[in-house]
C-alpha cells in the first residue's frame, strides 16, 4: 500500500510540473514508452532495478529508449526515480498519470466485458450510449469472458453495471427462492 501512495505522490508532482510546462501529454507518452520497454524486456528491467548498475549507465539506457528528441522533464524524472531507487514504481506512476490526463481531458475509462467479441457496430452503439449516459467522452477497453452467457458488464471506475444474462438469471433465482407457493 505504501508503494501505491508513493507512486501517487510522484504522479501528482510530475503531473503538476508537466502542466506548468505544457508538456503533459508528451511526458506521459515518454514515461509510458520506458515503462512498456521495461515490461516487455526483462533484461532491461533487471538492469534498471539492479543496485550494481551505476546511475549514469541507467541514464544512458533510459535515454537510448527515449531517443534524442525526448523532453528534459521526463529524463530528469526518470533519473530521480533511479536515484531514489523507485523505478519499480514506474508502471503505477504511468497508470496514475494516464488517469489524471484523462480526467483533465474529460475522458472516463470504461471496461466492457462481454461473453463474446463485440462487432464494430455494437462497439460503436455501446460507446455512444455510454457517452450519453455519463455525459463524458469515454475510452473503452473491451474484454471477453466466456462465463458470461450473454449481455455485457460495464465497469466505470469503481461502479459495475451488470447487464449480463448470468446476473439476470441469478436475480431471478433469488426472487424464486423468496416466492411462497
Amino acid at each position: 500500500m505504501k508503494e501505491i501512495e508513493a507512486a501517487d505522490r510522484y504522479a501528482r508532482a510530475i503531473f503538476e510540473l508537466a502542466e506548468e510546462k505544457r508538456t503533459t501529454e508528451a511526458l506521459v507518452c515518454e514515461l509510458d514508452l520506458v515503462s512498456s520497454a521495461a515490461t516487455k524486456n526483462r533484461q532491461f528491467l533487471e538492469l534498471l532495478l539492479s543496485p550494481f548498475v551505476k546511475l549514469e549507465e541507467k541514464q544512458a539506457l533510459i535515454q537510448a529508449v527515449l531517443g534524442q528528441g525526448s523532453g528534459v522533464l521526463s529524463s530528469r524524472f526518470l533519473t530521480l526515480l533511479a536515484l531514489k531507487k523507485r523505478l519499480a514504481l514506474l508502471p503505477v506512476i504511468v497508470e496514475q498519470l494516464q488517469i489524471r490526463l484523462n480526467r483533465k481531458n474529460g475522458i472516463k475509462e470504461v471496461t466492457v466485458v462481454s461473453g463474446r467479441e463485440l462487432n464494430s457496430e455494437a462497439q460503436q452503439k455501446l460507446q455512444e450510449t455510454l457517452e450519453q449516459k455519463i455525459r463524458m467522452k469515454i475510452l473503452m477497453h473491451l474484454k471477453t469472458d466466456a462465463r458470461l452467457i450473454g449481455g455485457v458488464q460495464v465497469r466505470i471506475e469503481n461502479r459495475l453495471i451488470d447487464g449480463s444474462i448470468r446476473a439476470s438469471l441469478n436475480q431471478l433465482g433469488s426472487r424464486l427462492k423468496t416466492v411462497k407457493v
